[in-house]
């Protein structure tokens, strides 16, 4: 993940994690009725957190 300033990097990590609390935060209200999208949601919060770390390892290599 080249090319990317740390201020665009520190950018993206809160709209992660912002993503990523509303989305755990819904999938603890959704009803057990809804299958596909219970699934869905949680495949989504996989690949966010996901996202996330990478953000993370990136931000970590970058010098101060």
């Amino acid at each position: 993940m080249t090319g990317y300033s740390r201020g665009e990097l520190e950018e993206a990590l809160r709209s992660l994690s912002s993503m990523l609390s509303k989305s755990e935060k819904a999938l603890a209200t959704m009803g057990k009725g809804a299958v596909s999208q219970r699934t869905l949601l949680e495949r989504r919060i996989r690949a966010l957190r996901i996202a996330e770390a990478l953000v993370i390892r990136e931000l970590d290599s970058l010098e101060p």
